[in-house]
């Protein structure tokens, strides 16, 4: 039986306002609900990338209605405590083509997420981030 390989995140920097703000996006063949999407928040839950910054999280606010490109998803902001990291923000964004997830998570500083949300937003909708997406979900 082949062994699954693990793929790496493509890791790209975002520049806000200071300091820098890393953003680590990557796509997820088949991982998301073929039928409805992104949806709900549960949906983004699940897809999101959580796990690259350990921590303890909590939702500060529902999830939002979110398009990049051609795909539709949800941004949901959350705060993070972590021994590592101390307090920031993680700005958690899924979009989905099909069967098909791209997961992006922005830490930011804390109180940035009204100044930075929609650059992160904007950043996703580049022209660079959406023909990275359509490459790899084979399109």
């Amino acid at each position: 039986m082949p062994r699954l390989q693990r793929l790496k995140p493509l890791n790209l920097q975002l520049r806000l306002p200071p300091p820098p703000s890393p953003l680590a996006s990557r796509a997820k063949i088949g991982f998301c609900n073929c039928t409805t999407g992104m949806t709900d928040d549960a949906e983004l839950d699940r897809v999101g990338d959580f796990d690259l910054f350990g921590g303890i999280l909590y939702a500060q606010a529902p999830g939002q209605p979110v398009t990049a490109g051609w795909m539709k998803g949800r941004s949901r902001p959350f705060a993070i405590r972590s021994a590592r990291r101390g307090d920031a923000t993680i700005l958690a964004v899924g979009l989905h083509d099909r069967c098909n997830a791209l997961a992006a998570t922005a830490v930011l500083e804390r109180g940035q997420l009204a100044a930075a949300g929609p650059i992160v937003l904007e950043f996703l909708n580049s022209r660079t981030v959406v023909e990275w997406a359509e490459v790899t979900l084979g399109l």
